[in-house]
């Protein structure tokens, strides 16, 4: 009983004192699970299953007669430090090390290029540029003008690039 009671008052008194909660302990949602470094068996699952639906996708839109093109979008908490930070100060037992952020952009992008998918992963065009300009709109992660033409002109240029289209288009 003193044990149990020992704990459960040290818990509420570093919750009163550090505002923070245990990542471990409390959190079960999934939504930080793909930018940890060491996947969980629900995000290998999850990449296997993605997968297997881009290259379907893939194969019918070839079918069909188009290309294809995987395009790889950043949410705005993987390239804002920021952001990052704030989650970080959320809970007690993390540190900077625990998150990969480019980690599920980087499995994409090799999948794309060993299962022959052309592959337009946006991840390091958008780290670089936020700090000039930011693509999203505030509060969300949502695109505003600025992030949509930055979309629309590397688009432009694979297409260029994989010769889909002419310069001059």
């Amino acid at each position: 009983f003193y044990v149990l009671i020992r704990t459960r008052f040290s818990h509420v008194i570093s919750n009163l004192f550090l505002s923070k909660k245990s990542y471990f302990a409390s959190y079960q949602e999934g939504d930080f699970w793909a930018i940890e470094r060491d996947y969980r068996l629900p995000m290998h699952y999850a990449f296997i299953l993605m997968t297997r639906i881009v290259g379907q996708f893939k194969h019918d839109v070839e079918e069909d007669g188009a290309h294809f093109l995987l395009v790889l979008l950043p949410n705005k908490l993987d390239i804002d430090p920021q952001m990052q930070e704030n989650i970080l100060k959320q809970f007690n037992d993390l540190n900077e090390t625990f998150f990969d952020h480019e980690k599920s952009y980087s499995l994409m992008e090799d999948f794309g290029h060993q299962a022959n998918i052309s592959v337009l992963n946006l991840y390091p065009i958008f780290k670089e540029e936020l700090p000039k300009k930011d693509m999203y709109l505030t509060g969300n992660d949502h695109l505003n003008e600025y992030g949509h033409e930055l979309v629309a002109r590397e688009i432009h240029k694979k297409f260029i690039e994989f010769g889909w289209i002419n310069s001059t288009t």
